[in-house]
């Protein structure tokens, strides 16, 4: 299978088959890979292949021999090739075991998330059904607070129009007890002045009285006198 490989990396794999190949060191797929610190045998392989056909010695010979060495070397490709393939296989086998373990793995570890996630998507509805609740309760709550708070406005209202005409009232109130006070007042005094006045009559009456009584004693005395002394007119 053709492996589809970039500009640079056939670069990075050329260079690294060079610098394999300088150092006296065995040109294989192996080595090349140690000198990249790790790639893919399916990438160094086309590389590879083509570096050694540009690097193989061209041998001029003839006849019987180029035929034997042509078989020689025939038979050597076509083993190395199949060892390639079977190490390529193998290789590859292994990479998709580990490809199959990892992903095997990575599938694990998501089951175990998904579930570790369903399980708190649940705590989620659950904790977002309580909430909701709480947030219903509490709407309840604060339209209650919000009706009581009227009413008890209202009452307020009422008590402070009601606290306004008692202290009318009272204030009211407060100028008609002055003005019967006054009135009272006036009337104790006029009282005080009629019984003075009462006073002074009876005082007076009582002197009269007092005189009207002398008068009357003078009268009988003077008839008497009349009498006596022979005076006939009667008194007025």
């Amino acid at each position: 299978m053709a492996v589809n490989i970039s500009e640079q990396k056939w670069h990075e794999i050329w260079a690294a088959c060079e610098a394999v190949d300088a150092t006296g060191t065995k040109l294989s797929m192996n080595a090349v890979k140690e000198h990249l610190g790790g790639t893919s045998f399916s990438y160094i392989s086309p590389v590879l292949r083509e570096y050694r056909a540009k690097k193989r010695p061209v041998i001029a010979v003839g006849g019987e021999v180029a035929e034997e060495l042509k078989g020689i070397i025939e038979r050597h490709v076509n083993q190395a090739a199949i060892e390639y393939q079977e190490a390529l296989k193998q290789r590859l086998e292994e990479e998709a075991k580990k490809e199959n373990a990892f992903i095997e793995g990575e599938l694990a570890a998501a089951n175990e998330q998904n579930i570790e996630l369903e399980a708190e998507n649940q705590r989620l509805e659950n904790e977002n059904h309580r909430l909701s609740g709480d947030n219903d309760r509490l709407s309840k709550q604060c339209s209650e607070e919000r009706e009581r708070y009227e009413e008890v406005h209202q009452e307020n209202r009422k008590y402070r129009t009601d606290l306004l005409n008692a202290n009318s009232e009272k204030a009211s109130l407060e100028g008609q007890v002055k003005n019967l006070k006054e009135q009272m007042d006036g009337m104790v005094a006029n009282t005080k002045r009629l019984e003075k006045e009462l006073k002074e009559a009876q005082e007076a009456a009582a002197e009269m009285r007092g005189s009207l009584k002398t008068s009357k004693e003078q009268e009988g005395l003077l008839k008497q006198f009349l009498e006596t002394v022979g005076y006939d007119n009667k008194l007025p």
